[in-house]
């Protein structure tokens, strides 16, 4: 069965809680929780991760980036891992707003998560 787009982002929403929530079990506190800046960067690089693979699969950029077709190659957790890692640059390239992100993104999941 075809990964359609509202499987996709089910599948994101539940990711990206199921990760929050590890997260949570390692504060001591609400206050830490709230306060511990590198839960609050992991945090927004969740959010961030969801908001671009989201963004790659809406209709008018399904066609460059084969991100549904990804995602069933490989699973929508493991394109969420490699979205999220601090070990690529694809929030970073996402964030810039630049003309280029697209293009960098493109190439990078060519290389990262190849579809051949």
């Amino acid at each position: 069965m075809a990964i359609t787009l509202e499987i996709f982002n089910q599948e994101l929403n539940k990711i990206k809680l199921d990760e929050i929530k590890k997260l949570a079990k390692h504060a001591n506190s609400a206050e830490d929780l709230a306060f511990n800046r590198s839960i609050i960067a992991k945090i927004n690089r969740y959010y961030d991760a969801k908001d671009l693979l989201y963004h790659l699969a809406i209709a008018f950029f399904e066609n460059d980036t084969k991100i549904l077709e990804r995602a069933e190659k490989y699973g929508v957790s493991r394109l969420f891992e490699t979205i999220v890692s601090v070990d690529n640059a694809y929030l970073e390239d996402y964030a810039q707003g630049d003309f280029e992100w697209f293009s960098r993104v493109c190439e990078a999941l060519d290389e990262d998560l190849p579809l051949n």
